[in-house]
């Protein structure tokens, strides 16, 4: 059976996904979602990945990892586990195999271990805007040196503009500029064509947001504060975790908005905001200004045109009618992505994997995605909403086995390759001097054997009680 599972790598969260031969993409789950925030947590043999690693961190438990793409850095930081040494760097590795293990035996319904995979497993990476060039190469490599031949990067935003090509939003003529919000900052990815590379990158620290989101997660972080005086915080932290939150309540027309949102530290909090007190200082703060000469700056440097560049909007904090309508008093090409833009590019992203029969051509190391012939496939009918949505992504049918998964064992030994055997001789000619025999190759150090699996580690409750709201004075 041919398949392909696919990681989208951001910051602070990997996303899992799988497809097999002849079915629709589907979300791949260990337990509670496909979402996976990038907190680890290794003691002896136990190894959490997610949200219990995530809890933990925020206790201050030695033993737990977060921060992963900035403690990569420290040649010096290691993580033990088996009684084995190994680099933090190897702590996404451990991460991604887990789900790939899951995927053998609960999907396909093998009991062999990853091992066995490895060489020919069809893995693809699709990184997040905010994922540096080095930071990509240094997850690939991390697979690559433990012998998975067949792992390839996607550039996530070819297809969705090829989506967008097809919806007739953009024409081939057209530069396009993809704003995304992410962690409260704007990434600005400027393409001069769509057959050509990246032309421009930017960006702007404070600005991935509708203002009026970046607001309303101040004014909730600041009720909580008021209510919870001894919480230790990091604002900057916790409202890049509220945002996404806060930008659902915005449209609804009531006096107080209130709620429970959830910290950094996996607890929610309850909280009320007036709204005319939200709406006094939106009207008091802005910053179009900054975001305005961000923009004509990057297309002056690259000399785009503003009149033919198509401006789209990406990410939940800034794909509203607000941010839209304010750039749009100076652009005149401003769309939206929704949710059915999103599933269409994921569909196509799967339709190239298997059109290429999971594999990947030799020395290929990206997919690309601008050879695909125009109306390649059906797009989805737009949904008639008002507010845009995050696409639900379809489930697996049917109930799938849970097995208990343990930490992958380490990447595989390197094995010296064998020179072929000579010819045979050939009676009627001349006999050779025999060659000077090969000099000895030293072979890389190898680890010592993995210890047999540990008892399956003990699992820690991951339900919260609800918090109730404290009275005020």
């Amino acid at each position: 059976m041919n398949f392909c599972v696919l990681v989208k790598i951001s910051k602070h969260k990997v996303s899992f996904w799988y497809q097999t031969e002849g079915s629709i993409y589907a979300p791949l789950s260990i337990k509670e979602s496909n979402e996976v925030p990038l907190y680890f947590y290794v003691c002896g043999n136990d190894y959490i990945f997610g949200t219990m690693a995530k809890d933990r961190f925020y206790s201050h438990d030695p033993n737990s990892y977060g921060d992963y793409f900035d403690i990569v850095t420290d040649p010096a930081k290691h993580f033990t586990i088996y009684g084995i040494q190994r680099p933090v760097k190897q702590l996404l590795y451990y991460g991604i195999e887990q789900y790939l293990s899951h995927f053998i035996n609960t999907v396909l319904y093998k009991s062999e271990s990853i091992e066995s995979y490895r060489q020919t497993f069809p893995i693809r990476f699709i990184f997040d805007t905010d994922i540096e060039d080095k930071e990509k190469a240094l997850i690939e490599s991390l697979f690559k040196e433990a012998g998975y031949d067949n792992v390839g990067t996607i550039v996530y935003q070819e297809a969705l503009m090829k989506v967008l090509t097809n919806g007739g939003l953009i024409t081939a003529n057209n530069s396009v500029l993809l704003l995304t919000g992410i962690d409260n900052n704007l990434y600005l990815e400027l393409y001069r064509s769509l057959t050509e590379p990246i032309t421009g990158f930017s960006k702007l620290i404070g600005l991935g947001a509708d203002p009026r989101v970046r607001i309303l997660a101040e004014e909730i972080l600041e009720d909580i504060v008021a209510l919870h005086p001894y919480l230790a915080i990091n604002k900057e932290v916790e409202l890049a975790e509220i945002q996404p939150y806060a930008a659902g309540l915005l449209d609804e027309n009531i006096a107080i908005i209130k709620g429970n949102a959830m910290l950094s530290d996996g607890k929610s909090y309850f909280f009320e905001v007036k709204k005319r007190k939200l709406n006094d200082r939106i009207n008091f703060i802005t910053k179009d200004g900054i975001l305005i000469q961000g923009i004509n700056s990057l297309l002056e440097t690259n000399g785009v045109s503003i009149k033919n560049t198509v401006i789209t909007l990406i990410g939940r904090e800034i794909n509203t009618s607000f941010f839209e309508n304010k750039l749009l008093s100076t652009y005149p090409r401003v769309i939206r992505v929704d949710a059915a833009h999103c599933l269409d590019t994921m569909k196509l992203i799967f339709y190239k994997v298997a059109q290429s029969g999971y594999l990947l051509k030799k020395n290929e190391t990206s997919t690309l995605l601008h050879q695909i012939p125009q109306q390649s496939m059906p797009l989805t009918p737009k949904p008639d909403v008002s507010v845009p949505h995050m696409p639900s992504w379809p489930q697996p049918k049917g109930v799938l086995k849970s097995i208990p998964i343990l930490p992958p064992p380490a990447p595989p030994k390197p094995i010296a390759k064998t020179p072929p055997p000579p010819p045979p001789p050939n009676p009627t000619a001349k006999t050779p001097p025999p060659p000077p025999p090969p000099p000895k190759t030293v072979s890389k150090a190898k680890l010592p054997p993995s210890p047999p699996p540990p008892p399956p580690p003990k699992t820690v409750s991951n339900a919260k009680l609800p918090t109730s709201p404290p009275k005020r004075k």
